[in-house]
């Protein structure tokens, strides 16, 4: 399991810049383990994570906050790893960055790989409004799904 923090940059004219996400393996340093707790980086990893983007930065005052943990979560599909948010969705994943193999939702309502297989868990249809299960090991199944 890991958190994923957003990261931004507050600069001294007062605006602050997305600078998009990290992901902090469960058990490292200021990782509380805890949805939504602020995690305060030192100066040392400051400098590790904005080395290249402060010379783009002229107002940046050297200030970085990150807040919004959320826990990730591994489950397979026909041997191959994935990761979602915890309490994602299907119908929320299959749009999300953390598809990455065309994996969709078809008309039925029914989570469709790209090459026509239905995912299945348990040999039942995995349906769009059904949340991923961590540690999951779904199935892909060829021909019309378990009805």
């Amino acid at each position: 399991m890991a958190n994923k923090y957003k990261l931004k940059f507050s600069l001294s004219n007062g605006e602050t810049i997305d600078a998009g996400e990290i992901v902090v393996p469960e058990g490292a340093k200021g990782d509380k383990g805890d949805k939504g707790d602020p995690y305060t980086l030192t100066s040392t990893d400051k400098a590790a994570i904005v080395q290249d983007v402060l010379a783009a930065l002229p107002y940046y005052d050297g200030s970085v906050t990150i807040s919004g943990g959320v826990e990730l979560i591994s489950f397979t599909i026909a041997g191959a790893t994935y990761q979602a948010e915890a309490g994602m969705t299907w119908a929320e994943w299959v749009v999300s960055e953390y598809n990455e193999n065309g994996i969709y939702v078809d008309t039925g309502n029914y989570i469709t790989t790209d090459a026509g297989g239905e995912v299945l868990l348990g040999g039942e249809d995995v349906l769009s409004n059904d949340t991923i299960m961590a540690g999951a090991s779904y199935t892909v199944h060829f021909g019309g799904g378990s009805n």
